[in-house]
């Protein structure tokens, strides 16, 4: 069975795009979740005779004329636009390497990553009044090089890596990725990676680290790049995408995402303090670390009602906005990768979408009955991720309102496993943490999976509205459901257990 076997829901709708590339049938994504195994999915393609598909890859652009935005990057550059210098869409990392840094094997890697990745050289200009992408040439350096005036003062450290990570880019100019060195001694070193949200996603963060940490290992070595070739470049990937998705095919997605927000409600969580009248973006974070036997209750509760941890934890997640808020019809928006196609997996670029989720709680139901209600609206939404979140709101044209962010003020984010962590050859290579500093929404959770099992949960909030003992109060909260629901899955979501007996006392 594919969930016996470790599936989830991103890997659904890999696998479901993949059996349509290479046998031409469609399937949907919630065959799997009634019986996932292989003899069922072999009938279900024997009984589809007539069902057939195009199952062409993805064609390289068109060898003429100026390469469009992807419908995705679209929105990104409307933003900066508006608000031009904003470095809330920057991607950035700060890496500290120990021990001898081969300088010219680190150059030489990222500036192989920036041949190898189009995106990565490409700036975005007008023309004839609309924006469009321009690759540029593969630069000869990459890496800049700052020595450390007191390389034992943490906050003098610190606040280099923060100032790298916040330059903000000038989207025209392109070359969209900066690497930036910091030597704090022969040993010692601390590389800040940045790239703009417009050319990068979470994903792509995680390829970066794999292919300079596989290139700095061969060139080190004097060995050639191990690197297989890119089937397809993002600007192909662009226009691809444009060409799929218009006329009847987006107006036939647009019309989906049109009824299912019909009349949505604004989510009124209480509040520390007034709303500003103008959304700031200020964030903080807390988190927690669920352990391991947690979560591993939690995977098999969803295996057996053929469901994914992913729908257990947002339904926990709408009970708690639910409790706290008192209202029976939430929305919550919810990250999608985006990279269903075999020749996006390996790209360097903006393929992340965000889909959205209306809960409904109505009549107190069970939380049996309600996470059944959650894996149905969950399956639709991916049925429907192709549209850009972008795209919907403007076809929903909420009323325009500075203070939140429009059609959801809340997002979840669930990884089934944590990030690879970057290596640089024998070097001892450390993720330095930084404050978050930022965020787009009122609460912004994310639950990542661990390497020893467990599962982190952050609570990423926005300053002007909740203190911070607050959101604690309802990440304890949070994990005190996840707990119940697991114990009593029939309790109404009324009666679940929610707080610690310290705080009922």
């Amino acid at each position: 069975d594919f969930f016996e076997l470790g599936g989830h829901s991103l890997l659904a709708i890999r696998l479901v795009t993949r059996i349509e590339a290479e046998l031409g049938r469609t399937v949907p994504v919630a065959a799997l979740f009634q019986d996932g195994t292989v003899e069922h999915l072999a009938r279900l393609l024997d009984d589809q005779e007539g069902s057939q598909v195009s199952a062409e890859p993805i064609p390289a652009r068109p060898a003429e004329g100026p390469l469009p935005l992807s419908l995705d990057q679209e929105g990104l550059w409307f933003l900066d636009r508006l608000t031009p210098g904003d470095a809330r869409y920057n991607m950035g990392v700060a890496l500290r390497a120990e021990g001898i840094l081969n300088r010219e094997a680190l150059e030489r890697s990222l500036v192989e990553v920036v041949r190898r990745h189009e995106s990565l050289r490409t700036a975005f200009v007008m023309e004839d009044g609309e924006p469009v992408q321009r690759v540029q040439a593969v630069p000869d350096s990459l890496l800049e090089v700052d020595h450390a005036e007191d390389p034992d003062n943490p906050q003098q450290v610190q606040g280099w890596v923060t100032a790298q990570l916040r330059r903000t880019f000038d989207l025209e100019a392109g070359h969209l990725l900066r690497a930036r060195l910091l030597r704090l001694g022969e040993r010692s070193h601390v590389l800040a990676l940045t790239m703009h949200h417009i050319v990068s996603d979470g994903w792509s963060v995680g390829l970066l680290y794999r292919e300079v940490g596989a290139l700095y290992e061969a060139f080190a070595n004097d060995r050639r790049s191990p690197l297989a070739p890119l089937p397809v470049q993002y600007a192909d990937y662009a226009c691809w995408q444009r060409s799929r998705l218009q006329g009847e095919a987006l107006e036939g997605e647009l019309g989906y995402w049109r009824e299912q927000l019909a009349g949505a409600p604004v989510l009124q969580l209480p509040t520390d303090h007034a709303r500003p009248a103008v959304q700031r973006f200020r964030g903080a974070a807390v988190r927690a670390t669920l352990p391991a036997g947690l979560r591993e209750r939690l995977a098999r509760f969803a295996r057996e009602r053929r469901m994914t941890s992913y729908m257990v934890m947002l339904a926990a997640f709408g009970v708690l906005l639910h409790r706290h808020s008192g209202q029976d019809d939430i929305v919550v928006g919810s990250p999608v990768a985006g990279r269903a196609r075999p020749e996006a997996e390996g790209l360097i670029g903006m393929f992340v979408n965000t889909v959205v989720m209306r809960l409904d709680l109505d009549s107190d139901p069970g939380f049996g009955a309600f996470l059944e209600r959650v894996s149905a609206t969950a399956l639709e939404a991916f049925e429907h991720q192709s549209v850009p979140f972008e795209r919907v709101v403007r076809a929903l044209a909420p009323a325009r309102d500075l203070s939140r962010n429009p059609v959801f003020q809340v997002n979840f984010t669930y990884q089934e496993a944590a990030a690879e962590e970057p290596r640089l050859g024998p070097l001892g290579v450390t993720t330095l943490h930084r404050d978050v500093g930022v965020t787009h929404f009122d609460l912004d959770v994310y639950a990542l999976g661990q390497p020893d099992g467990g599962m982190l949960v952050g609570f990423v909030y926005d300053t002007d509205l909740f203190e911070e003992a607050t959101v604690e109060r309802l990440l304890g909260h949070y994990v005190q459901l996840l707990e119940s629901v697991v114990a009593s899955p029939d309790t109404p979501v009324s009666r679940l257990k929610m707080q610690a007996e310290s705080e009922r006392r």
